[in-house]
């Protein structure tokens, strides 16, 4: 029955897991990764030490770059503090990891790590964010595919068929997050409800596996 189930959830999430966020992964691995694997059930891989989107080599017990430096766009694209590079003692950190569905890579150093566990916390919650968006967005486009084939029209069932299952779920979630943090007045990204959410979910994680140290 556990399998039962855990198919209907990957089942949900396949059109975007296979056009959008498996192959995001591949490309970000093949160009720029190491140590591609099925892990926790999400496909990951890490981000070389050095590498374009890092933008020089990182120390791994901090993250931080080991030394500021000038950047120029898109090298160094990865780095959420990157207007600090070339700043005198900058210290430019990459983003700790990304998720696109069932697809993750993380930055240098980061990915299974029990010092920095949080940040698998963190992506695996967007994980779970993204599949309750796709199940949404599955039903939804399967709903329209049979309305539109009981009036005759395939072509514009399977369009949106394919559109919505594909696009709709992680795209309504995230924008709409954006936009809520937006108009509440918060930052665009980092004040988005699925973000508090993840951060909340890794900081909770952190907190009890303190006390029980």
């Amino acid at each position: 029955m556990e399998y039962f189930k855990k198919f209907w959830v990957y089942y949900a999430s396949a059109a975007f897991d296979l056009f959008i966020g498996f192959p995001a992964i591949l490309i970000v691995w093949a160009l720029w990764g190491e140590g591609l694997r099925w892990r926790r059930g999400v496909l990951s891989c890490e981000l070389k030490e050095g590498s374009w989107p890092v933008g020089g080599p990182v120390d791994l017990s901090t993250g931080f770059l080991t030394k500021g430096f000038p950047m120029w766009y898109p090298k160094g694209w990865y780095l959420h503090n990157r207007r600090a590079a070339g700043a005198q003692n900058a210290k430019p950190k990459p983003w700790g990891a990304t998720t696109l569905g069932h697809g993750q890579f993380y930055a240098p150093g980061r990915r299974g790590k029990d010092w920095v566990a949080a940040i698998d916390v963190h992506e695996d919650h967007h994980t779970l964010q993204s599949e309750a968006a796709q199940i949404g967005a599955c039903f939804l486009a399967h709903l329209i595919l049979i309305i539109e084939m009981i009036q005759g029209d395939w072509i514009t069932g399977l369009v949106l068929f394919a559109l919505i299952w594909t696009l709709a779920g992680n795209l309504f979630m995230a924008a709409g997050g954006w936009l809520v943090a937006y108009l509440r007045g918060g930052r665009f990204y980092r004040d988005s409800p699925h973000e508090i959410g993840a951060y909340a979910v890794g900081r909770l994680y952190t907190r009890e596996k303190r006390q029980l140290q």
